[in-house]
């Protein structure tokens, strides 16, 4: 904190956003009820993930508020007045906090779901798996995306012979001009290639190319687990 003339002005330290909010922070305990420090989204998240007696009546005084408010703004387009603005922002707040509330819990909820699934699987990582409920008619399922062996266009140049590589890619050339102000003007080219699946299909069914060397030019790619609601199949 510094002094100007009468008033004391805040400067916060750097663009840091974690020291940002302890500067205001610290600025709040210095000079109460001036400047307010609302929770990051985050923070409001993670606070909810998990739910003991202490945060559910927080959670029950969250969306007592909402009821009390939702809907209050008039939001037809015209100028606001102060009380207005108020309303809205009151109105805003209540319906972040439920928001954050709400899915923050369902995460923890899918986490949950996805922890109980892969209880006991041998390989977690890689399986996929269902907790179903009858009565709902709807499964909650873990999935695993990706994963799957793509050819890499670097590493199948590097394992075929030239002549091979080029039997089962399309060369793909692109032209940049650029036209500067005064006039004139730079052309770049580069080419790329891209697999043919057909050609390379075609190749391998020949003996041309073994599958062996498809195989040490292919990477898995990137796994992700989600979890999902699905309807039962019938």
């Amino acid at each position: 904190m510094s002094k100007n003339d009468n008033d004391q002005v805040w400067l916060p330290d750097n663009e840091n956003l974690e020291q940002l909010r302890q500067d205001l922070a610290l600025a709040l305990q210095n000079d109460m009820h001036k400047i307010q420090v609302l929770p990051t989204r985050a923070s409001m998240k993670r606070n909810f993930s998990n739910l003991d007696a202490e945060k559910l009546v927080e959670v029950q005084e969250a969306f007592s508020d909402l009821d009390d408010q939702l809907g209050i703004t008039n939001t037809n387009i015209r100028h606001l007045s102060q009380d207005e603005i108020d309303i809205f922002v009151e109105e805003l707040l209540a319906v972040r906090k439920a928001n954050d509330i709400l899915s923050s819990r369902e995460e923890a909820l899918k986490t949950f779901a996805k922890d109980i699934i892969s209880l006991d699987q041998i390989e977690p990582d890689i399986t996929s798996g269902d907790l179903v409920s009858r009565k709902y008619k709807l499964k909650v399922s873990k999935e695993i995306r990706g994963g799957k062996l793509q050819v890499d266009i670097e590493l199948l140049k590097n394992t075929l012979e030239p002549l091979q590589f080029m039997s089962v890619t399309n060369e793909i050339e692109t032209t940049v001009v650029r036209t500067f102000p005064d006039g004139k003007t730079k052309k770049e080219t580069t080419t790329t290639y891209e697999v043919n699946e057909k050609c390379l299909e075609e190749e391998m069914v020949k003996g041309n190319i073994l599958s062996e060397d498809v195989f040490l030019s292919s990477k898995e790619s990137k796994r992700i687990t989600a979890v999902c609601i699905r309807e039962l199949e019938n």
